[in-house]
């Protein structure tokens, strides 16, 4: 096997603390403030004007773009922005720039309590949240695409380039475990999933028939199997995944397809029996009134039924929120998007916390057009309005996923 040498993009994100007397949430935003460089805020959960806690600098830190907060000790988060790594303190309100090393990444933050960094800058970073030093760990000549994930103690995996490779963090070496072809697909734009048959399963944007694949990777043999190749044009049954995975209550794993399909070529939900392999198409997008493009992954509600995203299509063009029953394969259109209840999700996704309400940012449309956070009321099928963001000052068009943390906190990339 040979080693390689990685690179590093990086991320932005925002908190909800449910256990303050009056939960604030806290986000950063790119490209807002007075110098246009970024800035840290809070709003009341309940709704509010969202109050500007620190503005990014043009010189050492800016654009914190695309990129995820990790937690760190005593509710200090830490981030990457283009040439800057820092720290946030949820309790004082306190940024302190920690380094002058930036990559545009992915911060991770692993079981043994360490944060890595990952991205297209060119090298693996990792962090001690407790000592705050920051050791670059490898350099890498290619690009990354994706997430690393834990797939086993010890031991991250991720794409870069056209390399699907092992971070083992203990003894600080990476090792190509599969190189990517046209045969078996490349281009991630998503994470690695977990089955319950203990494979791990990637979803490719491009490759095999030049629109995509599903590959199931072995992590004790490192062999890798193409279970499914999407096919465009005639006899596609979907094509061009933008997202990744998601496990079923069933076990299956169950995704969405861009763009193809037998009905318009508007994308399909699919499913894939990790125990066989066979790939079944559960639902062509064919009506636009009802939504087509399905950009992203889908969440599993803990009402039992997917949710998902279309880009375009619905009652005003600007997509549609759809939930999918995987008893009975019923496909059901819940809201059209529109200026009012915020719209263009990109390639983020509906997240579940650890109270079971639904949250999803969108980067566009509400009282301002530039986007928000919203709740969405999966029993009443409604969005509800949590923050607008209305001024260049406190931040616009976030653009990144919600996801929760362990200590209960939400964040989302922008």
């Amino acid at each position: 096997m040979k080693t390689i040498l990685l690179k590093v993009v990086f991320l932005f994100l925002g908190l909800i603390n449910f256990t303050n007397a009056q939960p604030l949430l806290w986000g950063t935003e790119n490209g807002s403030g007075t110098l246009k460089a970024g800035t840290i805020y809070s709003v009341p959960l309940g709704g509010g004007t969202p109050t500007v806690q620190y503005e990014f600098q043009t010189i050492y830190s800016r654009s914190p773009s695309f990129s995820d907060l990790a937690e760190g000790v005593n509710d200090e988060f830490w981030g990457m922005t283009t040439n800057s790594i820092f720290t946030y303190s949820a309790i004082t309100g306190n940024y302190k720039l920690e380094s002058l090393i930036g990559a545009g990444g992915s911060l991770y933050k692993a079981s043994n309590g360490k944060i890595y960094g990952v991205g297209v800058g060119g090298f693996i970073i990792e962090i001690d949240p407790v000592s705050k030093s920051i050791n670059p760990k490898l350099v890498f000549a290619t690009s990354l695409s994706g997430k690393l994930f834990e797939y086993t103690p010890g031991k991250l995996i991720g794409v870069a380039g056209s390399d699907i490779f092992e971070y083992d963090y203990v003894a600080n070496t990476v090792v190509v475990k599969k190189t990517l072809t046209t045969q078996t697909g490349y281009d991630c734009y998503g994470s690695a999933v977990k089955a319950p048959n203990g494979k791990i399963y990637f979803l490719f944007n491009d490759g095999g028939a030049s629109a995509g694949t599903v590959c199931e990777y072995d992590a004790a043999t490192g062999g890798i199997t193409v279970v499914y190749v999407f096919l465009s044009g005639t006899g596609s049954l979907g094509c061009r995944p933008r997202g990744s995975l998601t496990v079923g209550s069933n076990g299956l794993l169950y995704g969405l397809a861009g763009d193809g399909g037998p009905t318009g070529s508007h994308g399909t939900i699919f499913s894939i029996d990790p125990s066989t392999g066979a790939y079944n198409m559960l639902h062509s997008f064919s009506n636009s009134i009802n939504g087509i493009q399905p950009w992203g992954s889908l969440t599993l509600s803990p009402n039992g039924l997917l949710y998902g995203f279309c880009y375009y299509g619905g009652a005003y063009n600007y997509g549609t929120l759809f939930s999918f029953n995987t008893f009975s394969n019923q496909f059901t259109k819940v809201i059209d998007l529109n200026d009012f209840t915020g719209r263009s999700p990109n390639f983020g996704n509906l997240m579940v916390a650890s109270t079971g309400n639904m949250y999803v940012m969108f980067t566009a449309g509400n009282l301002a057009g530039k986007g928000g956070l919203y709740e969405f009321d999966y029993a009443n099928g409604n969005l509800i309005p949590r923050v607008n963001f209305n001024t260049g000052l406190e931040g616009n068009h976030p653009a990144g996923k919600l996801f929760v943390a362990p200590n209960n906190k939400i964040y989302s990339t922008t």
